[in-house]
């Protein structure tokens, strides 16, 4: 779509889509409004990003991490990018939810330094995960700036990131060398030991 000039699709109607028994619906919607503060105040305050550290403190560890070879990572430097420190840092310029959506990660982020601009958006837990976690990126403000090139261009951030952790991998277990890459090293501090 990009090489074509695509920036959007919208997709306006006035009809209200049929549902056989609209009752389940509107029972969840009421069971979600009431619980709100008890049950979903993370995600309503903070996005889906707010689940970082419960996935890195389930059992058996469910972040995404070097390509899935890892299940968890430090907790500091995980609540160092979560939904909640980006929440409290100066970054964070404004949080919003979709239309008739309870979660809010419709994220606004501004770093002066880094030239990240509220017109780009803000990182949740997809993009966090991708091309933090996964790439072992722990500094919030180079996930800002890495959120603000992918959406500038229109790239994915997960599919970068599940991209760049498998070359990262594949470099790590020799199967890409940088003769592979054009010289590039694919590979983090934290994480290869092969390639620095």
């Amino acid at each position: 779509m990009a090489s074509k000039n695509l920036k959007a699709i919208a997709v306006r109607g006035t009809r209200k889509m049929p549902v056989a028994d609209d009752t389940p619906i509107r029972q969840t919607s009421r069971w979600v409004i009431d619980t709100m503060e008890d049950n979903h105040y993370n995600f309503h305050h903070f996005g889906t990003g707010a689940a970082m550290l419960g996935k890195h403190l389930w059992p058996e560890g469910h972040l995404i991490v070097r390509n899935f070879q890892d299940g968890q990572w430090t907790p500091e430097q995980v609540t160092g990018i979560d939904a909640k420190t980006f929440a409290e840092s100066p970054y964070r310029q404004k949080i919003d939810s979709c239309y008739a959506s309870s979660f809010r990660r419709k994220k606004r982020a501004k770093d002066e330094a880094m030239g990240v601009e509220p017109r780009y958006g803000g990182p949740d837990y997809e993009t966090l995960g991708a091309t933090g976690t996964n790439l072992q990126v722990d500094d919030l403000p180079v996930l800002l700036r890495i959120n603000q090139r992918l959406n500038r261009v229109g790239i994915d951030s997960v599919s970068f990131g599940a991209t760049v952790a498998w070359a990262m991998e594949c470099c790590e277990r020799g199967l890409l060398t940088d003769a592979d890459t054009g010289g590039i090293p694919l590979a983090c501090q934290n994480a290869c030991t092969s390639q620095s």
